[in-house]
């Protein structure tokens, strides 16, 4: 239920989906409980209709003005029960195009940041989930019936529950306010947990981070500070113990690139969203291996850092060169980086601890694996 902001090529309509499109349609002429919605069955016949696998994004269904597409899950397909629930769907998806979100809040953002606003929605994560919710909202207010609201609430997809945005289910006195009135409420409250966030890391005497001339000068550059190969990934711990939940790491946000001062956001793995605990967590076990190269490392670490900030980049296992996953936005991009210079980090003092032992145990009765024991012991003591 989100609008996304695409860049790629529109893509054809395979037969099963004009199919499809041509029974969504029609579902929304009539669908036979007394239900007929001509106004949006008139809209979706402007849209392209694109079946998503089960497994991928969206998990619902997402609209994209800019490709005049609307992407359904294809778990709604296959059970007559959940394929009655696209009636609610497909006018919510429409609802986004009628209600004119994209260009009323496009106006919106670009009355809060000036000329700068649509920059600010293709690489804010938090700005486009922002925007998201408080247009679902709108819709919930001004949209859905109470027998809408009863199927959004108990909607399943693939024997799962899963949940829908009402209005009233989150925020009760919410029911009456405007697009705008909304997106400034939420904000405010998303900038006082952020800066909760950040008071309680400061508490703990951790040091400032200050913007320099260099960082200043490559985003002027049109350049973006995940780019900078050599800013080092900051781990309150260990990289292992990041991944294990047991260590805490800092990102600097989107949201606060114009400013003098960054504003690292602190988080542990189990805080960051879903979708990126399992991203690193792949891509951890691709390049933790003991046959990845530091060579390897620094290639991945380059082609992200080349990348521009809206476009994809595949990541590719290390050792048989299979695609692992697709990065899209920056702050991905962003985590898979330093993940990568941490492990780059944890290589070099492990082949430093390696080569100090090998010189010292010249015996070639010892192999490799003694050698790794050993080490392995040895950094314990460390800790």
């Amino acid at each position: 239920m989100a609008i996304l902001i695409e860049t790629e090529q529109k893509e054809f309509m395979t037969r099963k989906e004009q199919a499809l499109k041509k029974k969504l349609i029609a579902l929304l002429k009539d669908d036979g409980r007394g239900h007929k919605h001509a106004k949006y069955a008139e809209r979706l016949a402007d849209f392209d209709v694109k079946i998503v696998p089960l497994g991928q994004k969206p998990e619902t269904a997402a609209i994209s003005f800019d490709k005049g597409l609307i992407y359904i899950n294809e778990g709604f397909l296959s059970d007559p029960a959940t394929f009655f629930q696209l009636n609610v769907l497909m006018r919510h998806e429409m609802a986004h195009n009628l209600l004119m979100h994209q260009i009323r809040m496009a106006h919106q953002i670009e009355d809060k940041y000036g000329k700068d606003g649509e920059t600010r929605i293709k690489l804010s994560r938090t700005l486009h989930e922002l925007m998201n919710v408080i247009e679902d909202f709108e819709i919930s207010n001004k949209r859905y019936t109470d027998e809408d609201k009863h199927t959004v609430r108990n909607m399943y997809l693939n024997g799962q529950l899963i949940g829908g945005l009402v209005t009233e289910d989150h925020r009760k006195n919410w029911e009456d306010m405007s697009l705008e009135s909304m997106y400034e409420a939420l904000g405010e409250e998303i900038e006082t947990i952020q800066q909760e966030i950040l008071d309680s890391w400061a508490a703990t005497g951790s040091p400032g981070f200050n913007a320099g001339q260099d960082y200043l000068k490559h985003e002027i550059g049109g350049l973006y500070y995940y780019a900078q190969i050599n800013r080092p990934a900051d781990f309150s711990g260990s990289v292992d113990d990041f991944m294990q939940n047991q260590a805490l790491y800092h990102f600097f946000p989107f949201d606060d690139r114009s400013k003098n001062v960054i504003q690292p956001c602190i988080v542990k793995l189990s805080s960051l969203p879903e979708e990126w605990q399992n991203l690193l967590k792949i891509v951890y076990e691709a390049y933790s291996g003991p046959n990845v190269t530091e060579k390897m490392l620094d290639d991945t670490i380059l082609e992200i850092a080349k990348t521009s900030p809206e476009g994809p980049i595949n990541i590719t296992d290390p050792i048989n060169g299979n695609i692992i996953e697709k990065l899209y936005i920056p702050e991905e991009k962003l985590l898979v980086s330093d993940l990568l210079k941490a492990l780059k980090l944890t290589r070099q003092d492990y082949q430093t601890w390696f080569d100090k032992i090998q010189k010292v145990l010249k015996d070639p009765k010892y192999s490799k694996t003694d050698l790794e024991d050993i080490l392995t012991s040895l950094q314990k003591e460390k800790k």
